[in-house]
């Protein structure tokens, strides 16, 4: 609250635990904002840093794509979409035995593999009238 300004009702005892954040949600995220929408990144940055607040920047999906297509690092994919064609994709994080897991298809549309699905289901009810599990 200090290296807020000491912004007056910041101190409220509902709002010294995280139970008490969490339920008080709706007043407190309001006033936060309107706080920090008073000066920019950088000065809330070093302000809270100085009194020992750890902190990092929230980035959009646009400004982290443009990081990423800059490091070239494997998180940023051009899938083929069914009806829009070349679509931007964030790749996996994960990463197993020096190789990033990543899918190689874009999302489906809504019933794109339903005849398949409904195929495959109807395959394996014949198999296990058949005995198969």
């Amino acid at each position: 609250v200090q290296a807020l300004g000491r912004p007056e009702g910041l101190d409220a005892e509902a709002w010294r635990t995280n139970g008490g954040r969490v339920r008080e949600r709706e007043v407190l995220v309001p006033r936060l904002a309107a706080i920090f929408g008073q000066e920019d990144f950088q000065t809330w940055q070093d302000r809270l840093t100085s009194a020992g607040v750890p902190l990092g920047r929230v980035r959009g999906l646009t400004e982290v794509l443009a990081d990423l297509k800059a490091r070239n690092d494997g998180f940023r994919l051009q899938l083929t979409h069914a009806s829009i064609g070349r679509l931007p994709m964030v790749g996996g994080a994960i990463v197993m035995d020096g190789e990033r897991l990543a899918s190689e298809r874009a999302p489906c549309l809504a019933d794109q593999h339903r005849a398949a699905l409904l195929a495959e289901f109807a395959e394996a009810g014949t198999r296990k009238g058949d005995g198969a599990t």
